[in-house]
């Protein structure tokens, strides 16, 4: 029985190992993710500045519609003729200059409040779009990454079936021994001999093991302890 099938098995062990470990790479999370979570946070800021914003301009908003409906009651009654005593007309004159005041300091709350509102649309408008590009890229990425699972879990379905084939035409003293071997030697049980030296530790091999290696029996190394093949 030859060698060869042991050194085929170790080549699919080694590639089912390296799609098991890109496998485990893709359930870290996508740079497009972090990326997304920060824009979408930045956008939620900034709309809860621009909602705030918008609550208080109605409140204002309110506000100075109840002062003109209060300086139009008394401007009612100092023109209606019905208040003919000066001191008292005096008296409503002062207070429709009192919320006139009240009147001025609310608009220009208002002037200020509309300043501030409209920067914080333009801001969450941009934001938005931010947020929705980071979330286009990130659908693209999630798209890709699950594309690249299914190819490699596909592979490693297909290596698998391999592998059992491969099972099949191997002793099974000598899976045992490539089994022990592969924990011990980083995953590496066989080695191939090349310019005479054995390709897992490059310590010269004999010229007797060589011999038997090329007649495909069960050689291992002298120094390592790796299965030889040519």
């Amino acid at each position: 029985m030859s060698t060869l099938p042991l050194y085929h098995l170790q080549q699919i062990d080694s590639r089912m190992e390296s799609i098991e470990n890109e496998l485990s790479l893709l359930l870290e999370p996508l740079a497009e993710e972090k990326g997304f979570q920060e824009v979408s946070y930045s956008y939620e800021r900034v709309e809860k500045k621009r909602k705030e914003a918008e609550r208080l301009q109605k409140a204002a908003e309110m506000e100075l519609s109840s002062i003109e409906s209060e300086k139009k009651a008394v401007e009612k009654k100092l023109y209606s003729g019905k208040v003919t005593n000066s001191k008292e007309l005096l008296q409503l004159e002062k207070e429709i200059q009192q919320i006139q005041k009240k009147r001025d300091v609310m608009d220009e709350r208002i002037l200020k409040g509309m300043e501030t509102l409209e920067q914080l649309e333009k801001e969450s408008s941009f934001k938005k779009k931010e947020m929705e590009a980071a979330k286009a890229s990130l659908e693209i990425a999630q798209k890709n990454r699950e594309g690249e699972k299914t190819n490699l879990v596909q592979a490693l379905d297909e290596l698998k079936r391999k592998r059992e084939n491969q099972l099949q035409a191997i002793n099974l003293e000598w899976i045992d021994l490539y089994l022990s071997l592969k924990d011990k030697k980083d995953g590496v049980a066989v080695a191939k001999v090349e310019n005479q030296a054995c390709g897992g530790c490059f310590m010269e091999v004999p010229g007797t093991l060589i011999q038997k290696a090329r007649s495909l029996e069960m050689v291992t190394c002298s120094s390592c302890g790796r299965i030889l093949v040519m």
